[in-house]
């Protein structure tokens, strides 16, 4: 009974993009142009949920600066924590905040 409710070994073309959450064209081009591990057997393409896994983690982006706050000190106002563009760059001091139009 437990092997029904566990996952397939092989996943269709349809089951990996469900699993990658975009859609199945997008998965169809990707093995054509070779960047996802795939498994052929004859015609049919399928995948193990490890080799998508890897695709996943292979695409992640690293952190490159600080995140930016975003609070709203009045009603209908928003202000940005500025993040800093290193030195030279121009776009005012570091430590300024701007203050952006309220919305209308």
């Amino acid at each position: 009974m437990t092997d029904q409710l566990q996952r397939p070994a092989l996943l269709s073309t349809s089951e990996a993009a469900e699993y990658l959450n975009v859609p199945t064209r997008w998965v169809q081009e990707a093995v054509r142009q070779r960047k996802v591990r795939c498994t052929r057997l004859g015609k049919h393409v399928r995948f193990r949920v490890e080799h998508l896994d890897e695709l996943v983690a292979a695409g992640e982006q690293p952190v490159t600066g600080p995140p930016v706050r975003l609070t709203s000190p009045e009603p209908g106002w928003a202000s940005l924590t500025p993040v800093s563009r290193g030195p030279g760059a121009s776009g005012g001091s570091a430590g300024s905040r701007h203050r952006a139009e309220p919305c209308r």
